[in-house]
């Protein structure tokens, strides 16, 4: 173990500075809450660290399937041809007109989907909604081939690394998708790495992976008190409350009862 020093923090002299804060002193954080470091500003070793950075990129694989983990929806477009079949991931045929980058998009992470429809006059195109099928909906479409439409449906298969997306009806190709999909948080490569998260999920990282830490240096002595599980808990539950989607309450006109003057509905009442 060596002390604590400048170098922990990822300080660097001189040129611009990279945006965000060093992971470093998170593992370090980490590594005290399970009594793997035994005394204030003593640093772990190599070995140590490099078991955080395991620990710690599978509580993030395991945290960016979660929906309530996720802080952010990001939006992409992408034009369209008449094709039937895209893909997206490393050489897909769907690139986004914002980055330039065909990106596949994290597991079940497509949460809404647009068809940005260009004829509806010149110049100001109209937003149509797209449903988000799975699988076995996807199936059930007996006649999948309907070219020159306007594309009401699709599936995404999620393959890896190349996901694979259907459209029904197929468009013209003089129109854009645009897919809303999570931001997930991002996997760390080194110890020396910086991370931009928003507030809360720091302090989330430092208690749960002192958790597993802790399970990990086990045979060396590492536990965590009953005060930082409690704590890995409530930081976790704090981000999924922020998270957490809004239900919006919609009723169709369809169950209203048939009579004149359809006014409105009382939840209350039923009326």
């Amino acid at each position: 173990m060596g002390t604590f020093g400048s170098t922990l923090w990822g300080g660097q002299g001189g040129g611009t500075a990279p945006t965000g804060d060093p992971v470093k002193p998170l593992f370090y954080m980490a590594m005290r809450l399970a009594g793997i470091t035994k005394r204030a500003q003593i640093i772990g070793n190599a070995d140590q660290f490099a078991d955080c950075l395991q620990a710690a990129n599978l509580m993030i694989g395991q945290a960016n399937t979660n929906r309530l983990m996720v802080y952010s929806i990001q939006i992409d477009a992408y034009q369209l041809t008449a094709a039937k079949q895209f893909t997206l991931g490393p050489g897909g045929s769907l690139v986004s007109v914002q980055t330039g980058l065909s990106v596949r998009p994290p597991t079940n992470s497509i949460d809404r989907a647009v068809l940005v429809y260009n004829f509806a006059s010149p110049g100001a195109p109209i937003r149509l909604p797209i449903y988000v099928m799975n699988n076995q909906e996807w199936a059930a479409i007996k006649l999948q081939d309907i070219p020159n439409a306007i594309p009401t449906r699709l599936y995404c298969d999620y393959a890896n690394p190349t996901a694979n997306i259907y459209l029904w009806t197929q468009d013209t190709g003089a129109d854009q998708l645009e897919l809303h999909t999570w931001q997930t948080l991002s996997k760390i490569q080194t110890v020396d790495d910086l991370v931009s998260w928003p507030d809360g999920y720091e302090d989330w990282f430092v208690n749960n992976l002192a958790v597993r830490l802790a399970s990990i240096f086990h045979s060396e002595g590492a536990s965590v008190t009953d005060d930082t599980r409690a704590e890995a808990l409530r930081s976790a539950a704090a981000i999924q409350s922020m998270n957490a989607p809004t239900p919006l309450m919609d009723v169709d006109a369809g169950v209203f009862p048939v009579r004149g003057g359809r006014s409105g509905w009382n939840r209350f009442t039923g009326d």
